[in-house]
């Protein structure tokens, strides 16, 4: 029976299943509802070259003599892009298997870990059961992670499971943990130093900490963040020369209308629904600590004004990108200060979790629709193709993007319309295309796809080796092999 105050009596937590019951049964429906099928749909060519061709290429082009490879998918060395070192760590995967396979199984894998650091703070203690249930599903299912993993692959969702572990981290004084949890926060991306550099701030800011254990913590946080926002930013270019100027997205329209700009983002009303989506299931936790009179760990709260703020001005708010902010409210709002949340609060946010994220939900069941399409032509021409271009590991291939992620073992594959600019002479050997409409050409439209197959199977200097209402399929028979380091 619930105490007057609302909370669970002692012992009523023992009716209740266990953390490790509870993340199972959570784990295995993501499993079966949405990770599986973004397996099939990979398996099936029906995922774009952004960005999970991107990230195989990258993934399979890193080699302890080479840890910045060239990626035909962005025409750039790896970091002359973003500044992601994280991929180093699990390069070596995409050596033993598929790369885009491997890039998915380090996807997923580390989605799943994502609330492990809460449920081991949480682990013999019955009164935070409630808070390992309400992490354990807001954190797995949050809608912004499910739309990230249907666009799969980018370092930007592995935030995840390092910012949690940083706030356990600094809710532990594990100075390990905090300091381990930050450099692989930072190794996602070059935006992540920014909210690093705020929770150091927040911790010496709080005036009875500033002398103790977290007012040192704050100046590790401090001093990590701006070595590493020098080495992307200062260090990096210097040394790469050319680098590819992602500050600028932000930077730009600030500087050249900063008034104009606010004004103009704040009439879109584009960040209202993303926003809300990641805040709603979170809403009878907010309501239950304000009854309680719990404030929120205002330093991970700090931490999402720089984040937040680069969304706002570059207005980036779908695909990947909104990813990492589910995870800085869970660190500001679902901490062990959460002492016995009553039972009705836990159903509640998994109802709204579930409310919020039925569509991509309902599109990953919906995928097991495509499972007779392993039988299909189509799928039967496009791996026939793929094995003959593995067993044929020379000269760069041209293809549809949904077509370059399963090529990427192969490497030199580019994507039509691609990063690739017209004063760039590449000698395609192979052009590996969908017939029209079938494919996706993006960001070219499918009559410039058709063009060029047209102007291929005109070519009287081209081997056609498929050519069919599936498939088009042909070599430049002109083509020669260049000198190493040649494209």
């Amino acid at each position: 029976m619930a105490a007057a105050n609302g909370a669970v009596e002692p012992g009523r937590e023992r009716s209740w299943p266990s953390l490790a019951t509870w993340y199972w049964i959570n784990a295995a429906v993501l499993v079966v509802a949405v990770l599986v099928p973004v397996w099939m749909r990979t398996a099936l060519h029906r995922y774009h070259n952004l960005d999970l061709g991107y990230f195989a290429q990258a993934l399979h082009g890193i080699r302890w003599n080479d840890l910045d490879p060239f990626i035909p998918a962005r025409n750039l060395r790896l970091f002359s892009d973003h500044f992601d070192p994280i991929l180093i760590l699990f390069a070596p995967l995409a050596h033993v298997m598929e790369p885009a396979y491997a890039s998915l199984l380090v996807d997923q894998a580390l989605l799943l870990l994502t609330p492990l650091p809460i449920l081991l703070l949480a682990r013999g203690r019955a009164e935070l059961l409630g808070l390992g249930y309400v992490a354990t599903t807001y954190l797995l299912f949050n809608r912004a992670i499910l739309l990230a993993i249907d666009f799969p692959v980018h370092p930007t969702a592995w935030a995840a499971p390092f910012v949690v572990a940083l706030a356990v981290g600094l809710i532990r004084r594990a100075t390990w943990l905090t300091v381990a949890s930050a450099l692989l926060l930072m190794a996602c991306k070059e935006e992540f130093p920014f909210a690093v550099l705020a929770i150091g701030a927040a911790l010496l800011l709080a005036r009875d900490r500033r002398a103790g254990q977290e007012g040192r913590r704050g100046w590790v946080l401090v001093a990590l963040a701006s070595v590493w926002t020098i080495l992307a930013f200062v260090v990096r270019p210097a040394m790469l020369g050319d680098t590819a100027n992602h500050a600028a997205r932000v930077l730009g329209p600030l500087g050249a209308a900063p008034v104009a700009t606010i004004l103009d983002r704040l009439r879109s009303l584009d960040y209202v629904k993303p926003l809300l989506q990641a805040l709603i299931p979170l809403a009878p936790v907010l309501y239950w600590r304000a009854r309680q009179g719990l404030p929120p760990q205002w330093p991970f709260l700090l931490a999402l004004v720089p984040l937040l703020g680069i969304r706002f001005v570059t207005n980036a708010w779908g695909l990947h990108y909104m990813s990492p902010i589910p995870a800085f409210l869970a660190a500001a709002f679902l901490g062990p200060d959460l002492v016995r949340l009553p039972r009705k609060y836990v159903v509640a946010v998994a109802a709204l979790v579930l409310a919020v994220g039925i569509a991509p939900l309902a599109k990953g069941i919906g995928s097991y629709r495509s499972l007779p399409d392993f039988a299909a032509p189509r799928y039967r021409a496009i791996e026939s193709a793929r094995l003959y271009l593995k067993r044929e590991p020379e000269g760069a291939i041209l293809t549809h993007g949904n077509l370059a992620p399963l090529l990427a073992a192969r490497g030199n594959v580019w994507g039509m319309g691609g990063w690739q600019s017209e004063r760039d002479t590449i000698d395609y050997r192979y052009l590996l295309a969908e017939i029209p409409p079938r494919g996706n050409p993006y960001p070219w439209t499918h009559e410039q796809a058709a063009a060029l197959i047209e102007s291929w199977r005109r070519d009287p200097a081209n081997r056609i080796l498929r050519d069919d209402a599936q498939l088009f399929f042909a070599e430049r028979t002109t083509w020669r092999k260049r000198p190493a380091g040649g494209r």
